[in-house]
């Protein structure tokens, strides 16, 4: 008959492998509840992103149509200031032709120069 053996060697050897299933076992079941706890939150992503995506779009949308809606309110506005100030200037023609047309020349003689002026710095003497 052969009985079992038991020597210190042995039961440490069991113990050190009794201790390492469980260990195996323990991270398998924290591998286990993280694998769980990713999908958890990954699955609330999916509900949430689409959402969260659909308002930006939306906002982006709103903010666009603000935006083109005030520039054609601006534009509005300059076209109306520039429509008054062209009607000011012909009304001070009728008035004034004379005048208009001494300050249409003593205008247009100051640019011409001005012109001659910037060109003679620039070319070499």
């Amino acid at each position: 008959m052969n009985t079992p053996v038991t020597t210190p060697t042995a039961d440490m050897a069991g113990r050190v492998a009794g201790r390492a299933d469980e260990a195996i076992a323990g991270t398998k079941r924290m591998v286990e509840q993280s694998a769980r706890s990713m999908q958890n939150s990954l699955d609330g992503l999916r509900e949430t992103v689409p959402g969260a995506i659909t308002r930006t779009a939306q906002q982006a949308e709103d903010l666009a149509r603000r935006g083109i809606e005030q520039a054609r309110l601006t534009a509005d506005q300059v076209r109306e200031r520039a429509m008054r100030a062209s009607d000011v200037a012909v009304d001070r023609i009728r008035t004034d032709p004379l005048k208009s047309v001494l300050i249409a020349a003593a205008a247009g003689a100051a640019t011409a120069l001005l012109v001659q002026w910037l060109v003679s710095r620039r070319s070499p003497q």
